[in-house]
């Protein structure tokens, strides 16, 4: 009887990373300039068939504590909530992969999300080199440096970066074993291209801080600084504390205030757009249809712009006040797992989501952010790694 438990709870694991995969792939397609005209027809079959199999693998679960419990009602009235309002694709499917990742080894989630998303990527980055799909390419005069910028394959030029910030962070996670310090450089390179070729200065920042923070790591651990555990702990209001500043500068900007108008030029107009979105529209429950008109897609920027790229300002007018409870909920459970068993570089990644969320809108969005599916996971693979 305990073999057939095992074999089938096996087989529901590997069910779930099948549709984990799924997601992953189809969900970036979805932020390139790749279309297949097939995908609908073919594909909506076999994804209601791996969504009703791990639905129905969800309920075998039983080592549910009530914490766990309230967080499930919490995550299932949120994403539920957003979709009946807003309508956005794979949004009930990430609530399945959330809660569906519970006692699953986070290992294993992150490379199956890493092989169907850099499948993607390198998909959407070659189609567009050869000119099968559009590689859209951004002249922008307002900008003071680099204002030709590549989106190579992706709608936009911050989307890629995104990807490729997210992927690589995944990837050297992964390889956290192999403990070699030119992995570190890697994300040097990658500053410097996202820079050159982009002009996207919020993903050179992160890389820039990975890059610093990899290393540091490597000094706590050469001098076994097990000691240095509460001096991280403040990390844990990371989310919060991001998300309450972001919405409260949006709320109060004003432009004869001065330093709030330079803050805002540097943030590449974020407080403005985001005071103008809470001006339109009312903040609610589960969200609402939110007109946005941004330069994704098209090299040509709309005459009546308007686009919330902060997560934090995004997900609370777009999705919700639950929405966002729950999403800032879930990072900060993930960053104290992450603290808890000293997995530093996995705490230095999930703050590094939260930072890049100040400037991006893509905190909530499955298509970049699988650590969405950490809160139930099983992490003990990282435990013994201190870098």
């Amino acid at each position: 009887m305990r073999l057939v438990s095992d074999k089938l709870r096996l087989l529901l694991e590997d069910i779930f990373l099948i549709y984990c995969a799924w997601v992953a792939f189809f969900s970036f397609l979805d932020t390139t300039t790749v279309s297949f005209a097939w995908k609908s027809e073919i594909l909506n079959p076999i994804r209601a068939i791996l969504f009703a199999l791990v639905c129905m693998s969800i309920l075998t679960k039983k080592e549910w504590t009530k914490l766990e419990a309230a967080e499930v009602v919490l995550i299932l009235m949120a994403f539920i909530g957003s979709y009946m309002t807003f309508h956005r694709r794979f949004i009930v499917d990430a609530a399945v992969l959330i809660i569906g990742a519970k006692n699953i080894d986070f290992k294993k989630i992150l490379k199956v999300y890493l092989a169907a998303s850099m499948a993607a990527f390198v998909l959407s980055v070659i189609l567009s080199q050869i000119g099968i799909t559009q590689n859209f390419v951004f002249v922008q005069e307002k900008r003071s440096l680099r204002n030709v910028r590549y989106s190579f394959g992706h709608l936009y030029v911050t989307d890629f970066c995104a990807h490729l910030l997210f992927l690589s962070g995944i990837a050297v996670l992964l390889l956290i074993n192999y403990e070699r310090k030119v992995i570190g450089a890697v994300f040097l390179l990658e500053a410097l291209f996202c820079f050159w070729f982009c002009g996207a200065f919020t993903a050179t920042i992160c890389f820039g801080i990975l890059f610093c923070m990899y290393y540091y790591t490597f000094y706590l651990k050469k001098v076994n600084a097990k000691e240095n555990k509460k001096g991280w702990a403040f990390l844990m209001a990371v989310p919060a504390f991001f998300s309450e500043i972001m919405i409260a500068l949006s709320l109060v900007y004003g432009k004869d205030i001065n330093w709030m108008n330079t803050l805002n030029r540097l943030m590449h107009e974020r407080l403005s757009y985001g005071k103008e979105g809470f001006e339109r529209y009312p903040v609610t429950c589960f969200g609402q249809y939110v007109e946005l008109r941004g330069n994704g897609g098209s090299e040509v920027t709309p005459k009546d712009y308007f686009f919330l790229d902060c997560s934090y300002v995004n997900i609370l007018l777009c999705h919700g006040i639950v929405m966002l409870v729950a999403v800032i909920l879930i990072m900060t459970v993930n960053i104290y797992k992450a603290w808890k068993i000293e997995a530093r570089f996995l705490l230095v990644m999930l703050v590094i989501v939260c930072v890049d969320s100040i400037m991006e809108h893509h905190l909530g969005d499955i298509a970049y952010n699988p650590f969405l599916m950490m809160i139930f996971a099983n992490v003990s693979w990282m435990k013994e790694k201190t870098v």
